[in-house]
């Protein structure tokens, strides 16, 4: 996309959404995700406001047996601006600038600026994430972005 478009949410509303404490009703069951994937896909809401947001959370394994095929992603009004994924190696970009981290990297999109921008897309490594399961990688990034999954999680 070229050029700015304007998104209902200003950056700073964007990083407070993300902050704050937020929480699911109920995981619902772990779905068919391509061939051998699976994935959850279940609407997050701000845990101290009745004032709904249209916020969702995507988690999604390519196989459940590979952690690096484990991506997320926080959807704000049908659009992503926040996501966690795995690369294998740096990719690099714009004069050998690091451009994705090698390993665990956040994604923060913000939707309000130009495709050009080198903030709209930002990669920040994740330094010292390690991931063992797929439940494992959901508690983490339920963590990262501060979504309360319920006390029945904290069960299994």
């Amino acid at each position: 996309m070229s050029g700015s478009k304007e998104f209902g949410y200003p950056s700073f509303v964007i990083h407070d959404l993300v902050k704050r404490p937020k929480k699911s009703l109920k995981l619902p069951a772990l779905q068919k995700y391509r061939e051998e994937g699976r994935q959850y896909d279940f609407p997050i809401y701000l845990a101290d406001e009745e004032r709904l947001v249209p916020m969702r959370m995507k988690i999604s394994a390519g196989r459940l047996d590979d952690p690096s095929t484990y991506t997320a992603a926080f959807i704000l009004d049908g659009e992503r601006v926040r996501g966690v994924d795995y690369c294998e190696v740096s990719k690099k970009r714009y004069y050998n600038r690091a451009f994705i981290p090698k390993g665990w990297h956040q994604n923060l999109i913000d939707p309000n600026l130009d495709s050009e921008d080198a903030n709209q897309n930002r990669h920040d490594g994740l330094i010292n994430w390690t991931v063992t399961d797929f439940e494992d990688f959901l508690k983490k990034v339920c963590a990262l972005w501060n979504i309360d999954l319920g006390k029945e999680r904290e069960l299994l």
